[in-house]
Order: structure tokens, then C-alpha cells, then sequence
């Protein structure tokens, strides 16, 4: 886990005079229409990464663009134009214009801009053929932008269904030939953090493990306790992934869990853990059960959210269809009181393609809080998260014969 500082504002102006000549240097080899090199007067806002020993964050420009510096290069670039970053589907009209470019020629800009930033081809696996989308059709207008990715060839989650993971995501201009975003994630680009001039001070230089976060408070375990307590759960954690029909190989053994993200605690007197499986998965255990479930490409991760436009696809089942789905899982997993009819929400269709992650929220009647969650694909008809919160699921915990 990584170690956090206290951000103060002497260290965020370090961090970010450490990073602007790297901001400078993308925009300037992708030929960016403002001045250059960029100074402070031209920073809107800038969030500074917490973490110990990693100058970097997220730079908004007067201009409206925007960068995160990662990993000691610029891993994310938006630009005012890019529809894929477009958060108000008000908007989307603004984007009409007219496609100048084929197929072959929108490729063509994006390997060229892989060269223009210094990376070769084989770092993003972009000598090979990417995975395309075209233009997208509203009504009688075009939105002429291309979305090219190349995907991770060594990914080794599913396939079947899941999101691939890219390993450089571009969207280029049909209209003007311009670059509006482009995301870098591939490992071999990564680069040592530059120097920053202030040290800043830890900010919890005395906790050896991280804790649970939330209104209650839990208490630490020993590590021979946590290590006996996860053997003791992942029979119960394959039990539950057999029954919810998740794409997980089963029976889950240690060497499937991350084992710096493993936390076990105790809260209100029973022990609770929260593990991630190599393929980042994400289980919460608590009263004898496994209670939340985040499948690596869930839409929504608590506290994270995903981007719309990096879940829109097909709808391949009915809302009635995938109810009987989730409560089929919950009636394996112990439940047997009645369903009150669950509330449904999703996010609205762009264009011809639909938000394809459902989520369905049951309550009890007169209820006024959720006793289930589920997000499903309503493309692949699969179950994304879960989240349990019932006497009916409780069990009690296994006993750990450790201090």
C-alpha cells in the first residue's frame, strides 16, 4: 500500500512546477493550439497526487484541457472536443459535423502521434490491428470522431463479456485531423518521478495497516490472524461465486488474492476482511457472508464510477429477465422472504447505443434503505456487483484458533 503525505499548498505548487515542462512537451508534439510552455497563470486547477514519492495529478487548463501526470508521463489528455469525455448529454448536438477521414487515415494519426511522443508501436501492442469505432450516427447527423484502442494482448481476466483493459485509447478528429483524447496505460511507458524541492509531511507515518473505512470503528488483528481468517473464508467466497454464476475460477486459493490489499479487522466484535483477487476483483466479508461484490469492470465500484461512454453497447435481455436472474442468486444464497418490486436505474442511450449496466435495488416494504444491489450486463446477461445486507445471509463466522 502506498504511504500518503499531507498536501500542503507549498508541496502542490512544487509538484506542480515539477510537471508543467512534462504538459509542455506532450502539447507541444501534439501540436496544441495555446502557448507554450505552459505556466501557472494558465492552470485553472490542479489536484495533487497524495501518494508518497509520486509527483504527479490532475491538471485542468483555462482552456478547458486537461491532464493527469502518472507514473512519470502524461497518462491522460482531454481536450474541450472530446466527445468521449463528454459528461452532459445536452451537449451532444455540439459535436455534429462531417466525417473527412476513413478508416486507415484515423489509424494513421494515431500511430503517427505515438511516434510524435517518443513511444514505439510494440509498447502499445500498436503494430497490430486496433479495435475500431466509427463515427457514431444520431438521427441524420454524424459525430465524426474515431475511438481507436489497442487492447492488452497479455490481459489475463475474462474475455468473455468483461472490458478489456487498453493499453492506449485515442480519439481522433474526423473533421480537423486533431487529436481530442488520448489515454496511456501500458506499463513500459512508465517512467521515475521527477524531483519535487518541498518534502511533505506523512500523513499517518504510524499506521502499519490500513483500516476499513466508514462510521464505525474497528480494531487491528495480528497477521497470523489475518492470514489463518482468509484461508478460512475463500471456501465461503468460491461458494458464493459458484452461486451468483460469476466468471471467477473456483476454488479460490491464496495465490488468486493481493495480498497488499488484503485487510482484516474487527467491527462490533466479529472480524470482517476485504480482499482483492489478481484479476481485481473485490470481495467485502462480513457477519459469515460475503456481503459486497465489484467485478473489475463494474460501472459502479464504491466510492468510484466509471465513465458512461466506456459502457454503452446492446440490450440482449428484458428488466424483468434480469431480475429473475438476481433474485434467483439471492434465493442460492439463503434468502427466502418475499421481493417487493426492485427500483431500476440506468443512464440514458447515446445515439444508437445504449447504457448497457442496469442496477436493480430491492427494499423491504416500508423500507427505507436497500437490502440488495445488484449491476447487471444487459448485454452479456451478467452480474457485475453485488451488495447483501440482510439477517438472512448472516451466518456465523468461521473461528480462527489464533490470539
Amino acid at each position: 500500500m502506498w504511504e500518503l503525505v499531507q498536501v500542503t499548498a507549498q508541496y502542490s505548487h512544487a509538484v506542480l512546477l515539477a510537471i508543467l515542462p512534462f504538459v509542455s512537451d506532450f502539447s507541444k508534439s501534439l501540436d496544441l493550439p495555446f502557448a507554450l510552455p505552459v505556466t501557472t497563470n494558465q492552470v485553472a486547477e490542479f489536484k495533487c497526487d497524495p501518494r508518497l514519492a509520486q509527483a504527479g495529478g490532475a491538471i485542468t487548463l483555462t482552456n478547458g484541457y486537461q491532464f493527469t501526470f502518472l507514473d512519470g508521463r502524461i497518462s491522460v489528455y482531454r481536450s474541450p472536443e472530446s466527445y468521449y469525455s463528454l459528461q452532459d448529454p445536452e451537449q451532444i448536438p455540439h459535436f455534429f459535423g462531417t466525417v473527412k477521414l476513413n478508416e486507415k487515415e484515423a489509424v494513421k494519426i494515431a500511430r503517427d502521434a505515438i511516434k510524435k511522443l517518443g513511444y514505439e508501436n510494440s509498447v502499445f501492442n500498436a503494430d497490430d490491428k486496433p479495435l475500431i469505432t466509427p463515427p457514431e450516427k444520431v438521427g441524420a447527423n454524424y459525430i465524426p470522431r474515431y475511438r481507436i484502442r489497442w487492447l492488452d494482448p497479455k490481459w489475463q481476466g475474462s474475455k468473455d463479456g468483461s472490458v478489456i483493459p487498453a493499453l492506449l485509447d485515442i480519439e481522433v478528429n474526423a473533421s480537423n485531423r486533431k487529436i481530442e483524447m488520448m489515454l496511456i496505460s501500458s506499463r513500459d511507458t512508465r517512467r521515475p518521478s521527477p524531483k519535487v524541492e518541498v518534502t511533505p509531511p506523512l500523513l499517518h507515518s504510524n499506521t502499519p495497516t490500513p483500516k476499513l473505512t466508514g462510521g464505525t470503528t474497528t480494531t487491528a488483528v495480528s497477521g497470523a490472524y489475518a492470514s489463518v481468517f482468509l484461508n478460512a473464508i475463500l471456501p465461503q467466497a468460491s461458494d458464493f461465486i459458484t452461486k451468483a454464476g460469476l466468471n471467477i475460477p473456483v476454488p479460490l486459493s491464496t495465490n488468486q488474492v493481493v495480498a497488499t490489499n488484503y485487510t482484516c479487522r474487527i467491527m462490533d466484535g466479529q472480524p470482517v476482511a476485504q480482499f482483492y483477487l489478481t484479476n481485481g476483483d473485490r470481495f467485502f466479508y462480513r457477519h459469515g457472508y460475503v456481503s459486497t461484490f465489484y467485478a473489475h469492470d463494474a460501472f459502479a465500484k464504491f466510492p468510484d464510477e466509471g465513465r458512461t461512454e466506456d459502457f454503452l453497447g446492446h440490450i440482449n435481455m428484458t428488466t424483468d429477465e434480469a431480475i429473475a436472474l438476481c433474485e434467483g442468486v439471492m434465493r442460492k444464497l439463503g434468502y427466502t422472504g418475499k421481493f417487493t418490486t426492485p427500483i431500476i436505474s440506468y443512464a440514458p442511450a447515446r445515439g444508437e447505443m445504449a447504457f448497457k449496466r442496469y442496477s436493480y435495488y430491492w427494499r423491504h416494504k416500508g423500507g427505507e434503505t436497500e437490502f440488495a444491489t445488484f449491476e447487471v450486463d444487459m448485454e452479456t446477461k451478467t452480474i457485475k456487483s453485488i451488495y447483501l445486507k440482510d439477517a438472512a445471509f448472516e451466518k456465523p463466522p468461521p473461528k480462527v484458533d489464533v490470539p
